[in-house]
């Protein structure tokens, strides 16, 4: 199961391309085929263009066709999703509930990889509120989860959500070392969302001196459109 928060990269042709499968599939007898057609359209309109009745509503038929399919862990993924789009909403006590309630099954039935998406997605949460003691807990137990499975992207997400958690309370020379970190992790981190994490690193600095080339890739990325990860993910949503 591919969990793609990057979708306002590509999400017109991707919307396209699921729109069409979706009703090709329509009335086939094959439950998972269409359960991930359907998430794979969620996330690319919450993500990407931000139509967040319509994503909801996708994923939440996503989710009951990987029941029906008796798909456990994607099903918990989709009920995950449906969390962070209330989070897309700015509705975060919304999104922490459920981001909670998957964990805790995810974690009784032994879903490691859902485990870990709906820990990140109640951490997350939790930092926007706030509550910085809690983030971090949960950010560190997913995070070493992560570390001893070798799910190593999502161990990069949850360093740079725990950096902006630390930076937002001062601790900003802790955070730039998760930062390095998640580098290290990532070869190809000059592709992925990190710089802009980093700059808002930086922003909770104060506006100190960005990385070399930070601060130019993240506004480069900014003048692009703006799907709705990167609005979720702006200083304010941090």
């Amino acid at each position: 199961m591919v969990v793609d928060h990057r979708a306002d990269t590509h999400a017109l042709l991707g919307l396209r391309a699921m729109r069409a499968i979706d009703f090709l599939l329509e009335g086939s007898s094959e439950p998972a085929a269409r359960a991930t057609v359907k998430f794979r359209l969620a996330n690319f309109l919450g993500w990407g263009t931000g139509e967040l009745d319509d994503a909801e509503r996708a994923c939440s038929e996503a989710g009951a066709l990987f029941e029906q399919a008796g798909d456990r862990s994607s099903a918990l993924l989709a009920a995950n999703e449906l969390a962070w789009i209330r989070g897309l909403r700015g509705d975060y006590p919304a999104m922490e509930a459920p981001a909670t309630r998957v964990a805790d099954a995810a974690q009784v039935s032994g879903e490691t990889f859902a485990a870990i998406h709906a820990a990140q997605a109640r951490g997350f949460a939790a930092l926007v509120q706030g509550r910085f003691r809690e983030a971090d807990a949960v950010l560190r137990s997913s995070n070493e989860i992560a570390r001893q499975h070798g799910k190593a992207y999502r161990l990069t997400v949850g360093l740079l959500q725990l950096a902006c958690s630390l930076a937002a309370q001062g601790r900003v020379e802790d955070a730039r070392t998760l930062v390095d970190e998640a580098k290290a992790l990532n070869p190809a981190w000059r592709e992925s969302i990190l710089p802009e994490w980093e700059a808002i690193v930086h922003w909770f600095a104060g506006g100190g001196r960005v990385r070399p080339g930070g601060r130019e890739r993240g506004r480069r990325r900014a003048e692009q459109e703006a799907g709705s990860r990167r609005r979720l993910c702006g200083p304010r949503g941090c």
